[in-house]
C-alpha cells in the first residue's frame, strides 16, 4: 500500500456543508489550499519513494528443451566421482 492509497482512504475530499437556520450551506474548498495540499502530497511521496534503478538488460539465451532422460544423463555426466584423485 503506497501513500496515495492511504491518503485517499483517510482524507475526506467532499465539500463542507453546514446548516444554518434549517437551510444547508455548501462551501467549496479554497483552490490555493487544494493546490498546496497536492504539492505537499507529491513532495512527500517523492521523498519516501525510493528511486527506481534501471536494470541492465540481460540477453536472453536460447533454451533447449530436453527430455527427462536426456537431462538425467547430462546431470550424471557433469558430476565428478567422489573417489576421483585427479
Amino acid at each position: 500500500m503506497d501513500l496515495g492509497e492511504i491518503y485517499n482512504r483517510n482524507v475526506n475530499k467532499q465539500t463542507i456543508s453546514m446548516s444554518s437556520g434549517g437551510i444547508p450551506v455548501s462551501r467549496e474548498r479554497d483552490p490555493n489550499l487544494v493546490k498546496l495540499e497536492s504539492d505537499v502530497f507529491s513532495r512527500i511521496n517523492d521523498e519516501i519513494t525510493p528511486p527506481r534503478e534501471e536494470q541492465p538488460k540481460v540477453e536472453s539465451g536460447t533454451v533447449n528443451h530436453v527430455s527427462l532422460e536426456q537431462a538425467m544423463k547430462e546431470l550424471a555426466n557433469s558430476i565428478e566421482p567422489i573417489d576421483d584423485k585427479s
